[in-house]
């Protein structure tokens, strides 16, 4: 018996880190429905769930919801299963649970079994063929990147040891065409991005108008950086909206 309880105890010690942490790691709401716009905007589904969109490290869903609340179908990945079902959960809440697809795998080892079932060849960027776009939400690592003023992107590490930052970035801009929106703390050392975006430049053959930086502000103050790519770039000088920013969001949610 105190075998079992010891274990019992385990596990809620194991799920309440794991809430925790989730806490700090989850997109704000309202940075997430504005990210879900800025997608929406230059690929409004036509009908529900006619494109599909990627949540790359989706954690406990803020990021998926969003997208599904938009009319997008969604895959989520997340390797974490404490943190899938409080993902499905959250998605049952917000009535969008239907639209979602949640992946319980590691990241890399799902992107490269996409690209080598050939559903999408790494020389087809410039082809209308993948995914539509993703949003990837790296780990950042807990609270601890505020303690540094400069947060460097060699810190962002994975399960998987021999990745890093650019391998799964290249992964998400091959499976989408290289619409892909990068979520990344506020205080990143832009001189580490400097060198991913001529990576970008070099290897992808990116355009480097087709990069773009927006700081996320909630209340006047900075709170994270989001990076786009593709033709998510610019969006706003792109495209103009054809429905109303405040148009009922309900009619997805059937």
């Amino acid at each position: 018996m105190h075998n079992i309880d010891s274990y019992g105890n385990h596990l809620l010690i194991i799920y309440l880190l794991t809430y925790v942490d989730s806490l700090f790691s989850a997109t704000p709401e309202v940075i997430a429905a504005h990210q879900a716009k800025r997608i929406y905007r230059v690929f409004t589904p036509w009908t529900k769930g006619s494109y599909t969109v990627l949540d790359i490290f989706c954690g406990t869903g803020s990021n998926a919801i969003q997208f599904a609340l938009r009319g997008f179908r969604v895959i989520a990945i997340e390797s974490d299963p404490i943190r899938i079902s409080m993902a499905a959960n959250n998605a049952e809440i917000y009535g969008v649970r239907h639209l979602i697809e949640f992946v319980c795998e590691d990241y890399f080892t799902w992107a490269w079994k996409q690209i080598q079932s050939n559903f999408v060849s790494q020389s087809a960027l410039t082809n209308n063929v993948g995914y539509t776009a993703a949003l990837m939400s790296p780990p950042w690592g807990g609270p601890s990147y505020l303690e540094h003023e400069s947060f460097n992107l060699s810190s962002i590490k994975f399960q998987n040891s021999n990745t890093n930052l650019w391998c799964a970035l290249y992964l998400a801009l091959v499976l989408t065409n290289g619409n892909v929106a990068l979520f990344l703390p506020r205080n990143t050392n832009m001189a580490d991005f400097l060198e991913i975006s001529a990576k970008c430049i070099r290897e992808i053959k990116m355009d480097s108008l087709d990069i773009e930086f927006e700081l996320n502000l909630i209340n006047f103050k900075s709170k994270a950086l989001t990076v786009y790519f593709g033709t998510l770039a610019n969006a706003n000088r792109r495209t103009t909206d054809t429905k109303s920013d405040h148009s009922d969001e309900s009619d997805y949610l059937s």
